[in-house]
């Protein structure tokens, strides 16, 4: 069941990132693939059953309250018994997501102030891991 799941995410995975490259390209992709948009949904096919699978780990059951839990921890009990490629091309595509999102902000009226948002919020990071 689990190889099914991840041959599924892996051709969502493809189909998201090649429309995004054609987008960024100036290709109108729902000219040419009307239904693209079904890609916002079929994430879910996959992420549930990731989150109910990840719910059953030992490993990651949520920490007292008022606990601190390093987040490098946390990821390495998640990609545990996960191939290193794997996990290489997950963190790409995971700073790709979150640049893509940026971009997203800043082309888009009134995404200013998000942006002030996210700066405060990763120098408040930022200084909090530093101490």
């Amino acid at each position: 069941m689990k190889k099914i799941f991840f041959t599924i995410a892996v051709i969502g995975l493809i189909l998201g990132f090649s429309a995004h490259c054609f987008a960024v390209l100036g290709v109108n992709v729902q000219k040419y693939v009307p239904f693209v948009w079904i890609l916002h949904i079929g994430v879910f096919v996959v992420w549930i059953p990731a989150v109910l699978h990840l719910n059953k780990n030992k490993d990651l059951k949520r920490p007292p309250r008022g606990t601190f839990v390093n987040p490098l921890t946390v990821y390495k009990k998640i990609f545990k018994g996960v191939p290193v490629p794997i996990t290489i091309i997950t963190a790409l595509f995971f700073v790709y997501a979150m640049f893509n999102f940026l971009l997203f902000m800043r082309a888009s009226e009134g995404g200013g102030w998000i942006l002030l948002m996210v700066n405060m919020y990763c120098k408040v990071m930022v200084n909090l891991y530093e101490t």
